[in-house]
């Protein structure tokens, strides 16, 4: 139908019959087509890949109390002064490479010291490794499912691009559906709620912590397993964005 219609409308402008016209016409209508349908074909495929990437949503019910999930402690001081531990339940099933990781970093050592540098009450405490030296990781984040940020307590791990993970973490002080599928929920309080709201205490909606707030030490422990969360899900929880 492209050719014909700039065919006719050739012959309008010219008389008589260019041949080698109409074979140019003819090329350039074939390559348009084609154009298209590769365009088609590509848009087809790109929507089937990230339909097949999108991770499916795991509730923190279903692996939390894992008798194989991997515990760490975090000794924490404010104001240079011993404030108690929070310990962590690390969720391998889920994020495994990236729970894997964190318990190597803290049986190293690597996160002694680290300060609480970010605390907005109501929202997130976030601390880590942030020095130009750090070790960031390269892994697929969602490999086996999506831990959802429905609730408080939870220990995630800051994203830097789709496979980028920095050395830097935070946790949760109440629900955040903007967060799902941008940073990765990896770790669930099992102890430490009292501490957890003293640190909490030490922040403003700045988030510049009123005294220094550090990890002392992090340590690898043994799970007792057969435990449920701390905190329940949040009622009327917000739609995920990925």
């Amino acid at each position: 139908a492209c050719g014909r219609q700039v065919k006719v409308l050739s012959l309008d402008l010219v008389s008589g019959t260019d041949l080698r016209q109409e074979a140019l016409i003819d090329v350039l209508c074939k390559a348009i087509t084609a154009g298209m349908v590769a365009a088609f074909v590509a848009g087809f495929l790109y929507i089937r890949r990230r339909w097949a990437e999108t991770p499916s949503i795991i509730p923190l019910e279903d692996v939390f109390g894992a008798p194989f999930n991997k515990h760490v402690e975090l000794e924490v001081t404010i104001d240079n002064k011993q404030a108690g531990s929070l310990r962590f339940e690390l969720l391998d099933q889920v994020a495994t490479e990236t729970a894997q990781a964190f318990s190597q970093r803290c049986a190293g050592g690597a996160h002694d010291g680290n300060e609480f540098y970010r605390i907005v009450p109501g929202f997130v405490m976030q601390g880590g490794d942030d020095s130009e030296d750090r070790e960031d990781l390269t892994v697929k984040p969602f490999k086996r499912g999506l831990i959802r940020h429905d609730r408080r307590g939870l220990l995630v791990m800051v994203r830097a691009g789709p496979y980028q993970m920095t050395s830097q973490f935070f946790i949760t002080l109440k629900d955040a559906p903007m967060l799902d599928g941008r940073h990765v929920v990896f770790g669930a309080l099992a102890d430490g709620v009292d501490v957890l709201e003293k640190i909490e205490a030490q922040g403003d909606a700045e988030g510049a912590p009123s005294k220094p707030v550090r990890i002392a030490s992090c340590k690898v422990v043994e799970s007792a397993g057969g435990t449920s969360p701390l905190f329940p899900p949040a009622e009327n929880y917000g739609r995920v964005e990925l």
